[in-house]
């Protein structure tokens, strides 16, 4: 039998393997850098969240306190002006002095005014260029208007006023003028249609019956008729007509149609609502004119439904332009029940007007 080496550690037998120290310390950094980041996170953590809390309640107290929506600007806002009126009669009065500046000018729109900067100064002893520069507690205001010689020729006409609000306005200098550049009649291209984006279709017999019967009950005085031919349903819808015409003619110029904004919509052939563009030609009661070209003339735009129809519709007119905008039935008036409408060819002539029931619940 073989005797043991006693010179053998008994860890060879028990095969135990001895730590590395270079790990271990690895470990406690790796440790150590761990506890470093928790205890700043949790240094910023007491740092930021007051700053939170005072935000969230700034917040909400702006939050229960909005701004208040400032008003829109009305025409008064954008169009007067101290000045205006002292500049309105300057011109009016220079117009009329003689010899006339203008020949047989007459005054057509007043266009608006420009106020001057006044100069902005800081300290007069710092700044040696700004002494003795006056600076006004008034404004300056320059006016524009337009106006029109005997001839025809269009002219812009300005004058400048001084103007406080305590003190009024006054004039400091004679008006000025320059002339506006002529009408040029010759270089425009004809456009396809009159509206923008709308697309020329062809008018139709029904179309041009309906536009007839339409101006038939729009000259007729009767607001009834109108709003029976318009086809408005609503009881408390009236429309106010013309009276007192004794002859009208229309003519249907052009008609259009909105097309599809799809690119691959397919072409409508036969639209359903139109734009139509009319010429009327009209004599009022009182006036003698044989020849039909020496009626007064004026241009109408019509939104008409059912115009694939044998009887189209118009629900809606208004001036050259609108015809885009046009809504059915827009034309209407509510509120008053109208019986006739005056007839302007007549002096002692009124409207046929019954107003709204009062309410006297609370008498």
């Amino acid at each position: 039998m073989a005797k043991k080496n006693k010179s053998e550690s008994i860890w060879d037998e028990q095969q135990v393997t001895v730590p590395n120290e270079e790990l271990v310390r690895r470990s406690k950094v790796k440790k150590a850098g761990r506890f470093k980041w928790l205890r700043r996170g949790v240094w910023l953590s007491i740092i930021l969240t007051p700053l939170l809390l005072l935000a969230l309640a700034a917040w909400y107290v702006d939050s229960q306190n909005p701004e208040p929506v400032p008003e829109p600007p009305t025409s008064l806002d954008i169009n007067d002006s101290i000045g205006k009126d002292k500049a309105t009669t300057t011109v009016r009065d220079w117009l009329a002095s003689q010899p006339q500046p203008i020949p047989g000018g007459q005054l057509l729109s007043w266009n608006g005014f420009t106020t001057q900067p006044k100069p902005t100064i800081v300290d007069t002893e710092a700044d040696e260029t700004a002494a003795g520069v006056f600076v006004p507690d008034w404004n300056k205001e320059t006016h524009y208007f337009s106006v029109r010689a005997g001839n025809g020729t269009l002219f812009r006409v300005s004058v400048e006023v001084d103007a406080d609000r305590t003190l009024g306005a006054r004039v400091t200098s004679t008006p000025s003028f320059e002339p506006l550049l002529p009408e040029v009649t010759s270089g425009w291209k004809d456009s396809p249609e009159p509206w923008f984006g709308y697309q020329s279709t062809q008018t139709t017999d029904n179309i041009t019956a309906s536009v007839n019967d339409w101006l038939a009950a729009y000259i007729s005085g009767n607001p009834a008729t109108l709003r029976n031919i318009v086809g408005d349903q609503d009881a408390n819808h009236f429309y106010m007509p013309l009276s007192g015409i004794q002859k009208a003619t229309a003519t249907v110029e052009r008609v259009a149609f909105k097309p599809s904004d799809e690119p691959d919509a397919p072409v409508i052939e036969n639209p359903d609502t139109v734009i139509a563009r009319i010429q009327v030609k009209l004599l009022w009661n009182g006036q003698v004119q044989e020849n039909l070209d020496d009626f007064a003339v004026l241009s109408f735009d019509l939104l008409i439904q059912n115009a694939n129809t044998a009887s189209p519709r118009i629900v809606a007119w208004g001036g050259p332009g609108s015809g885009p905008s046009l809504k059915p039935y827009q034309n209407s008036v509510t509120g008053i029940k109208l019986d006739s409408v005056p007839d302007p060819t007549k002096t002692d002539n009124q409207a046929g007007v019954t107003p709204p029931p009062t309410d006297t619940a609370g008498e």
